[in-house]
């Protein structure tokens, strides 16, 4: 009996250890998983005003969905169009801001509305942009924000755009039409606006906010 009662405890610590050494390669690989794994990131400041990979993300993603067309088997944003991204981000935040800082602008509930549901549509078809959203974790506050930043700046740039055209001569209306130069408006905009690009954001990374606990559900 007392051989057995070795036996066995031996046998339990054996045991023991085979648990624990396996518990330690679980947590080691999950850590392992996870560090490959990211969640967000800040990519640019405008005026002091940081964002995110997921803020840049989404809403180019959005912008792309609001065309006519359909969104094609490529994701929006990717390495190859990393840098045109950052560029169109950049200023899309930039006019943004000054909009937000005239306090005007704002799109009409009418008008979100009418975009939420033509978003809506392509969603349920099962396009990349549904794909898309999953990935980046976003919920119906935050496209609906994302939208409302969307029609503002449209909305900005249509009204400067028909300002500028309306002090210019006939003529000079017409050849400015023809160049392809940004309005002048646009031009003094972006000379007092700082930016800046944070260290590593220069190259493209595919983040999973939802896996890598950057993002979740939040707006």
């Amino acid at each position: 009996m007392t051989g057995m009662r070795l036996s066995f405890e031996n046998f339990t610590c054996v045991k023991g250890r085979w648990l624990l050494g396996l518990a330690l390669f679980l947590c080691m690989s999950a850590s392992a998983i996870a560090s490959d794994v990211l969640g967000d990131r800040l990519v640019i400041a405008v005026n002091s005003m940081p964002y995110s990979q997921r803020q840049l993300e989404l809403y180019l993603t959005i912008k792309q969905s609001l065309r006519p067309e359909e969104i094609g088997a490529q994701q929006i944003v990717s390495a190859a169009n990393w840098s045109e991204a950052i560029t169109v981000f950049s200023e899309e935040m930039m006019i943004l801001q000054e909009a937000m800082r005239l306090g005007s602008f704002a799109a009409s509930d009418q008008l979100l509305d009418q975009y939420n549901g033509a978003l809506r549509k392509k969603m349920a078809r099962g396009t990349k942009l549904q794909d898309t959203l999953n990935r980046l974790g976003v919920d119906d506050l935050a496209v609906s924000r994302t939208l409302d930043s969307i029609l503002r700046v449209a909305s900005y740039r249509q009204n400067r755009n028909r300002q500028e055209l309306q002090g210019l001569s006939v003529k000079n209306a017409n050849a400015s039409k023809t160049k392809d130069t940004e309005p002048k408006w646009l031009q003094e905009l972006r000379g007092r606006t700082t930016l800046r690009i944070f260290s590593g954001a220069d190259t493209y990374r595919e983040i999973s906010p939802t896996v890598g606990g950057g993002g979740g559900k939040k707006g």
